[in-house]
């Protein structure tokens, strides 16, 4: 009696279709007998059953578990439009220049941006208000270096005195120089000049 002949398997290979009525799952770069699932960021055979592969891997726990966390994450979009918001930028600088002019501590902003949600319910800039400590150090900074500039420039064009001063913190070693100058505004200059004119006989 003759050996029967084993049966030839013929096994299933991914096809471009499947992608057309289940996005999610492209080809695979293993080879024609995978799809890949851009959920789970992983190959699945199709090689035994096919579309009918996919369709189990679909209600598994591991497929299940990145479809929530893909659902549960923000939009990126939302984080650029907030940090884009020209009214609560504005706020946030106005209020930085308030800290400087009366010399409050930054540490006062980790608090304004509750206080204003309380105070304006309603105000989208009070919602998008976000500046603690660190961003009104980085917005002091900005705000010092156009200052600094300015000064310059108006030392480049009258007298001015220098101070020196050190440092006797052990822990805060600071070498601060105070340049000293007068600033003449144009409504001065005009009073000045009104001053000194010389009255007619």
């Amino acid at each position: 009696m003759a050996l029967s002949k084993a049966k030839q398997k013929y096994l299933q290979v991914f096809l471009d279709s499947y992608t057309g009525e289940l996005p999610c799952f492209l080809a695979s770069g293993k080879g024609d007998k995978y799809e890949f699932c851009t959920t789970c960021a992983c190959d699945v055979s199709v090689s035994h059953g096919g579309k009918a592969n996919i369709k189990v891997h679909i209600p598994s726990q591991k497929h299940q578990n990145y479809v929530s966390a893909a659902e549960g994450q923000g939009d990126i979009g939302s984080f650029f439009h907030k940090s884009c918001e020209d009214s609560a930028i504005r706020t946030e600088c106005q209020f930085t220049g308030l800290l400087l002019e009366h010399n409050l501590p930054l540490s006062v902003s980790d608090h304004a941006g509750p206080l204003f949600r309380k105070l304006f319910l309603k105000r989208e800039d009070a919602k998008q208000y976000g500046c603690g400590c660190t961003k009104t150090t980085a917005i002091v900074g900005e705000m010092a270096a156009d200052a600094e500039n300015a000064k310059v420039e108006a030392l480049k064009r009258r007298a001015f005195a220098i101070a020196v001063d050190g440092s006797n913190d052990s822990g805060s070693q600071m070498f601060p120089i105070v340049a000293t100058y007068n600033v003449v505004s144009q409504d001065e200059r005009t009073k000045q000049l009104k001053i000194n004119m010389p009255t007619p006989f």
